[in-house]
């Protein structure tokens, strides 16, 4: 995972991290800077990209790829798909959710 996807899922952590409403007015204080720290971290075209699928899926617009599949939406992913999220964040073909691959090592995959 590279600098990028970590910036982008700590992100969306924040942005959508329940808070007590007692606390919201300070919370708001400490963690904004924070968010635009990390949006200054992202590409102009993954965050607006990002952005886009934040007001459609919520929380659950950057999903890992688990089992060769979406999390998002359960679907079994192509091997195009699944090589292009080694390095990068990617959309689900079935979806449309940013994806990103967890694992920090890259798995050999054949091609038959």
């Amino acid at each position: 995972m590279n600098a990028m996807t970590r910036a982008l899922l700590n992100l969306q952590t924040l942005e959508f991290e329940p808070q007590p409403p007692v606390r919201r007015r300070k919370r708001a204080k400490a963690v904004v800077p924070r968010i635009q720290r990390l949006r200054s971290r992202v590409s102009a075209q993954v965050l607006r990209e990002y952005d886009f699928r934040k007001r459609r899926y919520g929380a659950r617009s950057l999903v890992p790829i688990r089992k060769d599949s979406c999390t998002g939406c359960q679907v079994r992913l192509s091997l195009r798909t699944r090589r292009r999220a080694l390095d990068r964040v990617t959309e689900c073909e079935h979806c449309a959710r940013l994806l990103y691959n967890p694992s920090r090592r890259r798995r050999l995959v054949m091609e038959i």
